[in-house]
């Protein structure tokens, strides 16, 4: 018999949000088939919970990290290529357990992640339909720490599978009977702490028991937010329990739901606005006392990974939620990584690695990783020449530990953390990079990819504004390539382009002092020739294709287009040809010229790419680590905003979703990426219908950034 009640809280489960019932209807028939029948989820027929698959799961991922730079789904590919059919199902279902409850995936990105170690099986594994139907929901933000910690989420469950499915079947059957003793049960799992894996798997069991609120200050909070109003007794040490009496209470008065972050009424009771600006600060270390950079690239150490820096300076002033900068002095001086402060300052004794010189005590505060850059700094080097941020204060008075930022010196900074130079590229730039670079579907990339060397070696890449057209078209010609960027040319049209621009033309010039006119050879012919004088991949990238005159502009290449290696007269040379090699990629925003408009006959002779707005390339991207947006409706208001634009126009008439991609995507930015940039797109799409512009708001589409 259950040691608690559920107080009619049954009724109002999941905080009363869309899509409550497929979470919490599929989350403890994971746990219960699992546990007490050993049958997967992902596969209703095969039975994968037992200590044997949980073992080998062991051995291949927790016991045996890659620490390589691969993207995490190639890296879980090798990991479980020579696991069985039993352990792969298992960790598809672990998975599953892992991704179910969060909101900040999409469908698309949970189907990827939890079909990686089963998408070789033979015979095939199908997601089930309620499987399927489940993840187009979510009941809470996992955050960059559910991300970027993935590998830890996923070991510890891994952990908690085999130590579970090791116990005896009536201890799991009567640990399920209760949500206290599960919790019990959770507890005595071994493996790292992971407060917050373990939290959502006590909800996803009990889901009429557990909140959908995963972080414990924040559950404290609420707790103590309301015992006052809901609890005549007080608060006892168990906030679990104390938590279910106040949302029964909660909710019996409201005769329905409550929700305690997404309604402001009981949201500002215990999470009230914080009215002090955030700032920013540069923290220094000393690499001969402690090496940030080594630090940096420990296996265990990433973005969610919470850490404490002590405080010479600015000790009252250092607050929680503020940007820190980590800067590592030095021969290689510069900014190594970001962060957010966490928590009040406190006073900490000194560690060993601080030399006896250092105080007994020190105050310090604690912060959180937010991305790493110990891979392509933000170097002093490059600061020093800048106009504004050479006079950075830890430039001028370098023997320091903490320094203030300004507003504008963090304008400048941002610029340069959001585009670090970039690493080179590999030596071969091979498709797993390309597919890592544009979040595109790996079916997608192959497909461009083999379009362009097998079956027709120019394609356009058509799409609405900030659809990332020409990052991919020239993403793509970096693969082709294999990095050579000499082999890759970018020419942008525009409506004065011209024949002699592009292929050859008579220009005048001065020769002995009188107007003489030669042939000058253009864009196309220039490549061409460098083409034929490589054995190697040579891409020419036209930016904005369908702003030209094209059938002038082309003339009478459009038949070499098609005829590769065939040669032809032109006005100034006796013969040409477009040689094998030479691959074009063309760009075209279609909301200013739809493809239908473009000339037939070159319309026939390019194979047409389209580039939506899509949310799962913004998941993707915000899954990769060391990306960080702090806008929790940052997709869901993308989405509503193009249904809208879809709904009064058409699908070119939207806006993509580069707009939305920076390293961190802050409130601020997206305050000013609509009024700069996306509010005066839509006034062009409704240039004649001003009165429509005036319908689309921000908070319209991300009801987070309402002003109380």
């Amino acid at each position: 018999m259950s040691l608690v009640s559920d107080l009619g809280t049954k009724v109002y489960s999941g905080m009363g949000r869309e899509g409550a019932s497929f979470v919490e209807t599929l989350g403890p028939r994971i746990v219960t088939s699992g546990l007490l029948d050993g049958r997967s989820t992902v596969a209703p027929a095969e039975m994968v919970w037992t200590v044997a698959a949980a073992a080998e799961l062991i051995d291949v991922y927790v016991d045996s990290p890659d620490v390589s730079d691969e993207s995490f789904d190639n890296k879980l590919r090798k990991q479980v290529s020579a696991a069985t059919r039993q352990a792969r199902i298992l960790f598809a279902d672990l998975i599953l357990l892992n991704l179910l409850p969060l909101g900040d995936y999409g469908a698309v990105r949970k189907r990827e992640l939890i079909r990686l170690p089963i998408e070789e099986l033979d015979p095939p594994v199908p997601l089930p339909p309620d499987v399927d139907a489940a993840l187009s929901h979510g009941m809470f933000k996992g955050g960059i720490g559910f991300k970027s910690g993935r590998y830890a989420r996923l070991r510890w469950l891994i952990t908690f599978a085999h130590y579970a499915c090791s116990q005896p079947i009536d201890i799991r059957r009567e640990a399920l009977s209760d949500p206290l003793k599960f919790r019990e049960f959770v507890r005595q799992a071994p493996g790292g702490t992971e407060a917050a894996q373990r939290q959502s798997l006590l909800y996803l069991a009990f889901p009429w028991f557990y909140l959908p609120a995963i972080i414990s200050s924040q559950r404290s909070k609420i707790r103590d937010a309301f015992a006052e109003e809901c609890l005549p007794d007080g608060p006892t040490d168990d906030v679990d329990v104390d938590l279910h009496r106040i949302y029964a209470s909660l909710t019996q008065k409201a005769a329905g739901p409550v929700d305690f972050y997404r309604d402001p009424v009981y949201e500002r009771r215990w999470n009230p606005p914080a009215p002090r600006e955030k700032r920013v600060w540069i923290f220094q270390s000393n690499p001969e006392k402690f090496d940030l950079r080594e630090h940096l690239r420990s296996p265990d150490v990433g973005p969610g990974v919470t850490d404490s820096w002590v405080l010479r300076q600015h000790a009252e002033d250092v607050a929680e939620g503020d940007t820190v900068l980590l800067w590592v002095s030095g021969a290689d001086a510069g900014i190594y990584a970001t962060g957010t402060i966490i928590g009040d300052a406190f006073t900490r004794s000194r560690e060993s690695w601080e030399g006896n010189d250092a105080p007994v005590e020190s105050r310090a505060i604690g912060y959180r990783l937010d991305r790493s850059l110990v891979d392509h700094p933000v170097r002093r080097e490059d600061l020093i020449k800048h106009p504004t941020l050479s006079d950075l204060q830890i430039i001028k008075q370098p023997n320091g530990t903490n320094y203030k930022v300004s507003s504008h010196e963090w304008e400048m900074l941002r610029a340069l953390l959001d585009n670090p130079r970039s690493p080179e590229p590999p030596a071969k730039a091979d498709l797993d990079w390309l597919t890592g670079e544009i979040h595109w579907n790996k079916d997608e990339v192959d497909d461009l990819v083999e379009t362009l060397l097998t079956r027709r070696p120019q394609v356009i890449l058509a799409g609405p504004p900030g659809t990332g057209k020409t990052f991919v078209a020239e993403r793509v010609a970096e693969h082709l390539t294999e990095g050579r960027p000499e082999a890759v040319q970018v020419v942008q049209f525009h409506p004065s382009f011209a024949y002699e621009d592009f292929v050859e033309g008579l220009r005048p010039t001065a020769e002995n002092g009188q107007v003489a006119f030669r042939n000058v050879e253009g864009k196309l012919v220039k490549i061409a020739d460098y083409a034929r004088t490589v054995d190697h991949p040579v891409v020419l990238v036209i930016d904005e294709i369908n702003r030209a005159n094209l059938p002038s502009v082309f003339g009478e290449l459009l038949y070499l287009l098609e005829y590769r290696g065939k040669a032809i007269q032109l006005l100034h040379r006796e013969k040409f040809s477009l040689p094998r090699n030479l691959f074009i990629i063309g760009t075209m925003n279609t909301a200013d010229r739809s493809i239908r408009s473009v000339d037939t006959a070159l319309r026939r002779r390019f194979d047409i790419f389209d580039c939506a707005p899509r949310e799962e390339i913004l998941e993707r991207f915000y899954d990769r680590e060391g990306n960080l947006s702090e806008v929790d409706d940052l997709i869901d208001g993308f989405q509503l905003l193009n249904d809208k634009l879809r709904g009064h126009l058409d699908h070119h008439h939207t806006v993509g979703h580069s707009f939305f991609m920076r390293g961190t995507y802050t409130a601020s930015d997206l305050r000013r990426t609509w009024n700069r940039q996306i509010l005066p797109l839509i006034g062009e799409y409704f240039f004649d219908q001003p009165g429509l512009v005036e319908e689309f708001a921000l908070e319209e589409f991300w009801p987070s950034q309402r002003v109380p």
